[in-house]
């Protein structure tokens, strides 16, 4: 009686007919198999995601412009991925955070305390890079608008691959400061807008007394 090649065969006998049955059941190196096929498409799936994501990070405007898609590779294989639901912090005001957020999916709101409106960033976009630079505590809170995922790169992380790879240090702290300047002359702009506004005069005439 034969079996199928790499089943074990198990017996039982039919009591109407008194014929042997056999029951194949997967061995371990089946099991095995199957094992080894689900952690390949994780993998498959993982890399396909990774690939995602570096083309939008290096296809956004507001973000760190400077860097090269090989630059975001290697940030992509070493951060951590995030997700955060709607009204969860990625950042707190006035704590020293451990590294920086890059946005992926999803936008969050940024509050600096006597800013007035809150400001909104999208994927690309980068928090936390602050207190990165000057290591200390952080100028205000973001807050998820809604479902967020985002990448997670630590100081250590960073400082490390600074450290193997100059040129990506030298590209991330660039893209930095253009996304500072950027936002300086935005504030400037702002208030000089409403200083404006406020001096200018009134464009009710008052009648003279008679």
């Amino acid at each position: 009686m034969a079996s199928l090649q790499g089943y074990p065969k198990k017996y039982n006998r039919d009591p109407k007919t008194d014929f042997l049955l056999i029951s194949h059941q997967p061995c371990c190196f089946c099991q095995r198999g199957r094992s080894l096929f689900r952690i390949s498409s994780k993998r498959a799936m993982s890399k396909a995601n990774q690939q995602e994501h570096v083309s939008l990070l290096s296809s956004a405007k507001n973000g760190l412009v400077y860097l090269t898609a090989n630059d975001w590779a290697l940030i992509a294989d070493k951060a951590t991925t995030r997700q955060f639901k709607k009204g969860e912090r990625l950042v707190e005001r006035d704590k020293l955070p451990q590294g920086v957020y890059l946005l992926l999916k999803g936008s969050a709101s940024v509050e600096i305390a006597g800013q007035g409106k809150p400001r909104s960033i999208g994927p690309g976009e980068i928090c936390g890079e602050i207190s990165f630079l000057d290591d200390l505590p952080t100028t205000a809170d973001v807050t998820a608008s809604g479902m967020v995922e985002a990448y997670f790169l630590d100081r250590a992380t960073l400082q490390s691959m600074f450290e193997l790879f100059p040129h990506l240090g030298s590209r991330f702290y660039r893209s930095l400061a253009t996304i500072l300047s950027r936002r300086m002359r935005g504030m400037i702009g702002a208030q000089g807008t409403a200083k404006e506004v406020a001096v200018a005069p009134s464009s009710t005439k008052i009648a003279p007394a008679k």
